[in-house]
Formats: C-alpha cells, structure tokens, sequence
C-alpha cells in the first residue's frame, strides 16, 4: 500500500505485490520472475491472470499444442496497483492481440472485470475465461453470467481454452451469423456421435432448402436416403471418390440457413492414400470456411495426445461447445 500510494503521484505503474511480471513477447520485453522452458512463440494470444502459477499453465499447454503464440502477459497478484480490469482495458487498444485468455481464481468481485470484457468484444477481439471457482458457487455464477452477457467463451478445462482460442484463428473473421450445424462423416456412428454433441450444445438442425437436399442426394448417388437429414452419412462412396465430401460439404455451406458444418475427420498422419485424401480435405475445408463465411469445422472425434493440424478441433464435445460459441 505505501508503494502504492507513493508511486500514484508521479505516474509510475504498480503491478502486484506478489505477482510474477509481464511480458511483451513481440518486443522481447520480459519483466517477468516465473520459470519457463523456452520463451514463448509470438502470436496474437494474450493472457491476464492474477496466479502465476495459472499463467505458466497456460504458457506451456499453448507451447505444446504448438499452433498458438503469444503476444502479452500480465500477472497482475494481488492488485495493489494495477489490476485484471486494466490489463484487459490496454489488450482492447492493442492491435497486435487478437485473443485474451483470462485466468480466474475464485473470486466474489469477478463482476468488476465486465467493463474490460465488454472493451475486448467491441474491439472486436474475443475473451475466453477459465474460473477455478467450483460449480454452483457463488463465485462459478458469476463467472458463468460473465461469459453469457458478453459473449466470452467459458473453458472448462485449459486444453478447451486453448482450443478455442485456436478455433478463433482458424475461424472467418467476425462474429458468427447464427444458423443451423450440419454434421458429416464417413462414418454413421461417429457422425451420430458428434450429432449428439452438437444438438447437446444448442446448436439447432438444419431445415435444408429442397435445392441443397437435391445437391446432397445427387453428390451421395444411391447411397442417399430418402430423407436427407443432419447427420449425413458419406458412407464408402466418399472414401473411394474425395469429391464426394466436398460436393455435400460445398452444398450444406451454401445452404441459407445453415451457420456451421462439422465434418469427422483423422488427422493426415503419413503418406498413404488416405493421409493424402485426408490433406486435401483439410485444405478444402478451410477454403470452403473462407469462402463462405460460415464455420466449416474438422473434427477429430477423440481428443489425440498429439495436436492436431492447425484448425482441426479434437473432441466431439470441445468442438461442439466452440462451434456453438461462435
């Protein structure tokens, strides 16, 4: 409090007590006492986190997915001076950060930090908040009406918050236009599966138009049902002929009410046909997102001990959760 206090007067900023630092990882700017492996890659993630310990959780899980990197980091301790809502003010002004990471502790004046929250979102940049606050809580309610009044997305493990903030690169730029999810796999049971996840984190069905219906049945040929319905099925016609895929895929993004389309995945992971196959896919899948304007999402079903490539969600649920955010 008397550093505090003399410090105000002439301007100077205080950060803490008891806070491990900052860091601008563009400029190599490191006023940080943490311990970390390697300095950071830099990118357009920034983190804001009164723990520490919290911050270089988030640092090396970000290292070790190895699609993200970093822009800015503030420990901001206990908050004798500066503190979270600040930081997140500052991030808001700063063009070179795209995405926050907050980290929070369990904490009865979390609703303090909706104005910085609120800077974030109307800079267009995105917030993504992880609580230690237990379910039920006090504490975990509030965190919970902060992610729903400002659109922040609320991880519930900090490979999720990573995840998302990786499906915030990959994504078209802007806010999503609501609309229905497709889902389509090679597989029926893995196709239901992802459906069920997807339906599970609100995202509604699709209505398809009769022109996209046709467009489907045409691409899928006899394998097509008589109804064609979420999820869709690319049976074996779309593993012996790649443009199958890309036929339905093209068709159910075109549709005007659609918002979203997940399509199941592996990961390419060699250079077999069907790790070739599987390359082409993922390339067309992003084009076909950037094209169109809607959240065209590979998934990788099961969450892999190995990341996947950049934009390819692992987990049906994680990925459910993030499509249904954006």
């Amino acid at each position: 409090d008397v550093l505090a206090k003399a410090c105000r007067t002439p301007g100077i900023a205080v950060m803490g007590p008891e806070s491990m630092g900052v860091m601008d990882v563009l400029a190599r700017r490191f006023l940080f006492c943490g311990r970390l492996p390697e300095i950071p890659r830099a990118g357009r993630v920034s983190i804001v986190s009164r723990s520490g310990g919290l911050a270089i959780e988030a640092i090396r899980a970000m290292r070790d997915d190895g699609r993200l990197g970093m822009r800015r980091l503030a420990c901001t301790g206990r908050e004798g001076g500066m503190g979270a809502a600040d930081a997140l003010r500052d991030l808001a002004k700063d063009d070179g950060t795209a995405t926050v990471l907050l980290l929070l502790e369990s904490d009865p004046c979390a609703a303090s930090l909706l104005p910085g929250i609120e800077a974030i979102g109307a800079a267009g940049k995105e917030a993504i908040l992880i609580s230690t606050a237990a379910d039920g809580t006090m504490e975990g309610r509030v965190v919970e009406a902060l992610a729903s009044r400002t659109g922040a997305f609320l991880a519930r493990s900090m490979d999720e918050a990573i995840e998302a903030a990786a499906v915030a690169e990959a994504r078209p730029a802007g806010r999503g236009r609501g609309g229905a999810a497709w889902v389509a796999s090679a597989s029926a049971g893995v196709g239901e599966w992802l459906e069920r996840e997807a339906r599970s984190a609100g995202l509604p069905s699709p209505e398809p138009s009769r022109a996209t219906s046709r467009a489907i049945a045409k691409a899928l040929g006899p394998a097509a049902g008589k109804a064609i319905a979420s999820p869709i099925d690319l049976t074996a016609a779309a593993v012996t002929d790649a443009s199958v895929l890309e036929s339905v895929v093209a068709a159910m993004a075109a549709d005007p009410g659609t918002g979203a389309v997940l399509v199941s995945l592996h990961p390419s992971a060699g250079k077999s046909y069907s790790d070739r196959r599987n390359a082409r896919w993922l390339e067309f899948l992003g084009r076909r997102g950037r094209e169109s304007g809607r959240l065209v999402m590979p998934v990788q079903a099961t969450a892999a001990v190995a990341a996947p490539p950049m934009g390819m969600a692992p987990g049906a649920s994680a990925a459910a959760r993030n499509a249904a955010w954006w």
